[in-house]
């Protein structure tokens, strides 16, 4: 019987345990080849984690050791890039016992067959080192591709790391770490110089998920619509007739679906702060030059919310928001009223509804308009009232972030029809059909390509609605029993949110922090999106309630990925990357949100 050599797999890590035990070490577990060992190489780890999950395999052929991490002070990120884990290669390296080296990134994942390929590759061949193509997975969007590089090439950066064995002739040779060029086509040319002979696979060997630098989880994709749709032959209709704006007829069109979808007029505009803006001028305007300025609103807000009013001359009260729906309430806008007092402005947090019933009472007792910043909540609604329908206006926003996308747009929902004419005048810089300015005014219309993007998706609206709030679903449920952080509730169970964003809000801002550097690892974007207003130098002078809801919140809310589209496979890694990091040993919950005492459980594994 032929000699079966010792393969040897050298592995760095970069504080990424969810990878070693959901890709990498389970692929090298699962190779038809069984005569191997594994290597992990942490580099400067934050914790035991990286170790924990390497020990958790209980397999002899899989060993854990450490480096100091290397002084990477005062590199770019280019540098980084190409030096991180060259040290901790190369320390592998000095380990191995093996007659032929295989590394693997520990993002990457061997395909079954690779030890096997390889071992025959260097057998059969007068090859020193082979590689093979890989299978490029999309977790975005789902889709696969294999990558094939050409015959030898070493002369540009296109061998994937991952799909490589060498021989133990050449374990002389070791990646730079120089930080000139990527430490693996370093390693690449300093073989070929050497004499080195390259020899190409066949078949994939590896799958490569394209986690470079340059790639990130992002928390939101636009979604747009499919090709063929009727979107691009209104596009070749706009193109055709030259008419672009001034409210065309798509414009028109997106108008009276929003509308009918709301149940009240709307007037489009250019964007969502364009939108607010003109709501806080025609409250202005209606008003007029009174002494009662000044206009409720939650600190916890995009500064969007507030700059709108103070373009336009009001003043904010800054109020707290309910712990657990994150809006605000009757009971904590009403102890600030007063004489004052113009309007209540509210906010849908991360497409939550408000209670908007009670603050629509509150506001007619007390004679104050009630305005809606409703720019995360289309498609929202309370009951069988759609968001858009209630108090003197809302507001939506229709950036590329939103479940309904124009690219950029907005709408001012007219549910007090009084504000409808002065919202179309101010839009259109303030003059009338005779061209005669009347008023103040600006630029406020929405573009025909936008608002046929709007239509485009509006077709697909409730299909879109439906797979969001699936995937926020399927986030509670898995996300459900892990300690250190609590999820964002209805105030009501009629009330439907829009899902715009998914917050986490975790037990303190270190949790947070610590929260947000571990997916960082992963390279999943992350996203507060409202800090409080009032801790911000240009808002901190305004009058203000009691702010202690938001004051805990404040730096502790982290948004994760949610999107239209997403893939259940990445919201699982995303919920495993979290469990794994919530669940560590040294991961201690603080204290509750709740106003009463809460006994505090430590999580285990």
């Amino acid at each position: 019987m032929q000699h079966e050599p010792l393969v040897s797999v050298v592995m760095p890590t970069y504080n990424r345990p969810y990878f070693l035990r959901e890709r990498s070490i389970p692929s090298v577990l699962q190779q038809t080849y069984t005569n191997w060992e594994l290597i992990v190489v942490g580099d400067g780890p934050e914790d035991n984690s990286i170790r924990d999950a390497v020990e958790s395999v209980h397999d002899d052929r899989v060993r854990y050791s450490e480096i100091v991490r290397p002084n990477y002070s005062g590199l770019s990120a280019q540098h980084l890039w190409h030096i991180a884990g060259a040290a901790a290669r190369n320390h592998a390296l000095d380990l191995a016992l093996g007659e032929i080296i295989c590394p693997l990134d520990d993002d990457d994942e061997f395909l079954p067959h690779h030890l096997e390929d390889c071992v025959r590759a260097l057998r059969e061949f007068p090859y020193d080192v082979v590689y093979g193509p890989v299978v490029l997975r999309n977790l975005e969007n789902g889709r696969e591709k294999v990558d094939s590089v050409p015959q030898a090439v070493v002369d540009s950066n296109i061998i994937y790391h991952s799909s490589v064995a060498f021989a133990k002739r050449l374990m002389h040779l070791r990646y730079p770490c120089d930080g000139a060029e990527p430490d693996d086509f370093s390693l690449w040319k300093l073989m070929h110089a050497a004499g080195a002979r390259f020899g190409r696979l066949s078949k994939p060997q590896s799958v490569s998920y394209g986690e470079t630098p340059n790639t990130r989880y992002r928390l939101s994709v636009p979604s747009m619509p499919d090709p063929g749709s009727a979107f691009e032959a209104n596009v070749r209709d706009i193109v055709e007739s030259c008419w672009l704006s001034n409210s065309g007829p798509y414009c028109r069109r997106f108008e009276a679906a929003i509308s009918d979808y709301v149940g009240v007029p709307v007037v489009s505009a250019p964007s969502g702060d364009s939108a607010l803006m003109l709501a806080f001028a025609a409250l202005s305007e209606k008003v007029g030059r009174r002494e009662r300025r000044e206009v409720i609103m939650p600190s916890y807000t995009h500064p969007s919310t507030v700059n709108s009013l103070l373009w336009n001359g009001f003043e904010p009260v800054f109020c707290d928001v309910d712990e657990a729906t994150l809006c605000v309430t009757s009971k904590i806008v009403e102890p600030l009223l007063g004489r004052d007092v113009v309007a209540i402005l509210s906010v849908y947090a991360h497409g939550n509804p408000c209670d908007v019933a009670s603050l629509e009472e509150l506001a007619k007792q007390s004679d104050v308009a009630l305005i809606g910043d409703a720019s995360a909540a289309f498609g929202a609604g309370i009951g069988n009232h759609r968001a858009g329908s209630f108090g003197d206006m809302e507001v939506f926003s229709f950036s590329g972030t939103k479940v309904l996308t124009t690219g950029e747009g907005g709408a001012i929902c007219c549910g007090n029809g009084e504000y409808q004419e002065i919202v179309v005048r101010l839009g259109r810089y303030g003059i009338t059909e005779n061209y005669e300015c009347q008023s103040k005014g600006l630029n406020g219309k929405l573009a025909e390509l936008p608002a046929a993007l709007g239509l485009a998706n509006l077709e697909n609206l409730e299909e879109c609605l439906r797979m969001r709030r699936r995937a926020a679903e399927r986030y509670r449920s898995q996300l459900s029993g892990i300690n250190g952080f609590r999820l964002q509730q209805p105030f009501s169970s009629l009330a439907s949110s829009s899902e715009k964003d998914f917050p986490l809000i975790c037990d303190s801002p270190e949790s947070a922090r610590g929260l947000v550097s571990r997916l960082d690892a992963y390279r999943v974007d992350t996203r507060p999106y409202y800090r409080p207003l009032h801790s911000m130098r240009p808002f901190a002078h305004f009058r203000r309630g009691d702010l202690t809801t938001t004051d805990r919140l404040s730096d502790a809310v982290v948004c994760i990925p949610l999107y239209n589209k997403i893939r259940d496979e990445l919201m699982d890694m995303i919920v495993g990357i979290i469990r794994e990091h919530q669940t560590r040993p040294d991961a201690n919950p603080t204290v509750s949100f709740a106003g009463d005492p809460v006994p505090v459980v430590q999580a285990t594994d």
